[in-house]
């Protein structure tokens, strides 16, 4: 009996420990896919060693989550870069959170990320890479690091609910196209550690009211405002001596232009298509004003050219509707193609040179109302003559005959004057010794095409 006993315990004895055995394999089992999973989410961010071993670069990314976020360390080494391209093309990435000890972010890494609102970059980034975030549409802030000393090509390109930037002061330069088309920015801020700023780096912002230009810029880069169709003013600091091609094209919020005496050149097109702009005021060392650089300003009345002007280029101030009068150095020896084409209600040119002078001006052809307009000459003159006379003590009835004879001059020379100017010398279908361009029918298409926003920018492709 006690050995049936002792059996059937140790039986049960077995029983119980293959039962024990079978819920604890039974418990692993249904514990294990909840660890499964944190793996699974955790390895949809895709890591790459560096090659030295000593740190993890975020290289891309797998899942569906609309938000993210990245650790710092990653098996037990730190993740301090997100590589190029790594998160391109998620459209459902609404917001990512980037740990401190991120140093990188790296090109293209947010590159059309439609959906991404906002961002938050650690004061542990010092780099961000050329289109960076391009086209991210959704962004409405950002903060930049107080680190970063460069602001990449394309690197804001198109990020159209863009509606707020601070660039720190320890930002040097400004990439080309690096906030073009970022539509809703209303208002920036240059800093004066800025040196250089991209072509077109704000081209297309189109509800940009105000900016403000450092002393540390010399150059204003070509197309850099155009179509920035809010811009009310614009202050040139005294270190500029160029303003770009098209550097503001298409403006219709500039009402009025001064420009600083350090300014040498005016680009090609640089106010062409400034539909609001009425008072010009040109700087006593100029030497440049480029082809049709104040083409298609309707509001311009009156201007007048300093006397470091050797030429008026081609289509210089074509097609300005109002214009009524200009005053013209005696330093100018040519008056190129097309300088006063369309400019219908031109009336008076005040020349400060004398007849002599003025049948010695080249004057190329597409010029006729220039040519048809009253010509006063001398003008100017009697005011140095009255300066000269009051500097040596002349008697105050001397001065007083010498003010009102160039008044009678002013008054009633003009009627005269345009009848000896009219074919007299100047021919309206010479070119005259200014540059040509390749007929006036495909030079006018090109030209109207440029000023009405012929697109300025490249399609621009993931690399």
């Amino acid at each position: 009996m006690k050995k049936v006993i002792s059996v059937l315990f140790v039986f049960l004895t077995m029983l119980f420990v293959f039962a024990v055995a079978t819920l604890s394999a039974v418990a692993t089992d249904t514990e294990a896919p909840e660890e499964d999973t944190t793996e699974v989410y955790e390895y949809e961010l895709e890591f790459t060693l560096n090659p030295a071993g000593t740190e993890y670069i975020v290289t891309g990314y797998t899942g569906s989550p609309n938000e993210i976020v990245i650790p710092s360390i990653y098996e037990g080494l730190p993740v301090t870069t997100i590589g190029d391209h790594a998160f391109s093309g998620c459209v459902g990435l609404a917001s990512i959170e980037i740990p401190e000890g991120i140093t990188s972010i790296g090109k293209g890494t947010f590159y059309n990320c439609a959906s991404l609102a906002s961002i938050k970059i650690p004061n542990s980034v010092t780099t961000i890479g050329e289109d960076a975030f391009y086209s991210c549409t959704s962004l409405e802030c950002i903060n930049i690091p107080d680190g970063i000393t460069a602001i990449g090509d394309y690197v804001f390109f198109n990020c159209t609910s863009l509606a707020s930037i601070e660039i720190p002061d320890g930002v040097t330069s400004i990439g080309m196209e690096a906030f073009a088309l970022c539509k809703s920015l209303a208002s920036v801020d240059i800093p004066d550690s800025v040196t250089s700023v991209g072509n077109r780096a704000f081209s297309g912002c189109e509800s940009l009211a105000s900016v403000e230009i450092p002393n540390s810029i010399t150059c204003i880069s070509e197309r850099a405002f155009y179509g920035c169709c809010s811009l009310t003013g614009i202050e040139f600091p005294n270190s500029v001596t160029t303003i770009g091609n098209y550097a503001f094209c298409g403006c219709d919020g500039l009402t009025s232009i001064e420009f600083p005496d350090s300014v040498t050149c005016i680009g090609e097109w640089a106010f062409a298509a400034c539909n609001s702009l009425t008072n010009v005021k040109f700087p006593n060392n100029v030497t440049t004003i480029g082809y049709s650089a104040f083409r298609y300003c309707p509001s311009i009345e009156s201007i007048k050219l300093p006397d470091s002007i050797t030429s008026i280029d081609i289509y210089v101030f074509s097609d300005c509707k109002n214009l009524t009068s200009i005053e013209i150095p005696d330093s100018v020896t040519s008056i190129c193609e097309g300088a006063f084409y369309e400019c219908d209600n031109l009336e008076t040119v005040y020349y400060t040179g004398t007849e002599e002078q003025w049948e010695a001006v080249r004057i190329a052809y597409n010029n006729k109302y220039l040519t048809r307009a009253n010509i006063v000459y001398n003008y100017g003159v009697e005011d140095t003559e009255k300066e000269t006379t009051e500097a040596i003590g002349v008697t105050e009835a001397s001065t007083e005959k010498t003010t009102e004879a160039p008044t009678e001059e002013i008054t009633e020379g003009p009627e005269a004057t345009t009848s000896a100017t009219v074919g007299n010398g100047k021919d309206d279908n010479v070119q005259g010794g200014c540059r040509s361009v390749v007929g006036f029918g495909a030079a006018v298409v090109v030209t109207m095409i440029g000023a009405v926003g012929f697109a300025p920018f490249g399609k621009k492709n993931k690399e």
